[in-house]
């Protein structure tokens, strides 16, 4: 029994290593095939959806994160005027520290991050106070508010405008929320806070709507 036995395995390692001697390319070829599949599926199941609103909070301590209220309730409040949430993520971020009063803000690495995002187009939008909001309106990174392409929030909320003076011209480029009873909630601002509209915001829409659930109109 016991001979059998050692012939027996011997007879199939002789069978697996021909299968693998005549078979290895096609083996090989398979096992690659399965793995690209897998990693293609994987990339297709997690790949990151497309952004269909961003906004910076500047000098902000409190949540907006994924995990925060603030986020959920604006899911809930999206949800409820317009009918579904759209497909697509939607990123506030509060990693900005900067100060532009002082001689050194414009320096500061925080500031050049936001100046990146607004050039690149990625950031819609930020939340900031009025020192802040100044500086970045005279660089000319935010909306003029009396462009044709955010006409219906400079309509809604012209009494609420705040301008800066760019190229010896006063112009509207800030939205004043500090009356926001969502952010009064909250412990991010103090008396005074002001919403701008990026330059190159995609997602004018998506901004009015924040605007709306942060008055709660």
């Amino acid at each position: 029994m016991e001979q059998d036995h050692k012939e027996g395995s011997k007879s199939w390692k002789k069978c697996l290593q021909y299968i693998w001697d005549y078979y290895k390319l096609w083996i090989i070829g398979a096992v690659v095939l399965v793995g690209l599949i897998c990693y293609f599926a994987s990339i297709f199941v997690n790949r990151p959806k497309d952004e269909i609103l961003d906004v910076a909070f500047v000098n902000f301590y409190d949540d907006v994160s994924e995990k925060s209220d603030f986020y959920r309730d604006f899911l809930s409040f999206e949800e409820q005027k317009e009918g579904e949430v759209q497909e697509g993520s939607i990123v506030f971020d509060s990693n900005y520290f900067f100060d532009l009063s002082t001689p050194s803000g414009s320096a500061n690495t925080y500031f050049q991050k936001l100046v990146a995002v607004l050039e690149a187009g990625t950031c819609d939008a930020l939340i900031c106070e009025k020192d802040n909001l100044d500086g970045i309106g005279e660089s000319g990174r935010l909306l003029d508010l009396r462009d044709e392409r955010v006409d219906a929030i400079y309509q809604r909320f012209q009494d609420r405008t705040v301008t800066v003076e760019k190229d010896g011209q006063v112009v509207p480029v800030g939205i004043d929320i500090s009356d926001s009873p969502v952010l009064a909630r909250m412990n991010g601002y103090g008396d005074a806070c002001y919403l701008g509209i990026s330059s190159n915001a995609k997602h004018v829409e998506m901004v009015e709507l924040l605007l709306n659930y942060l008055l709660e109109e």
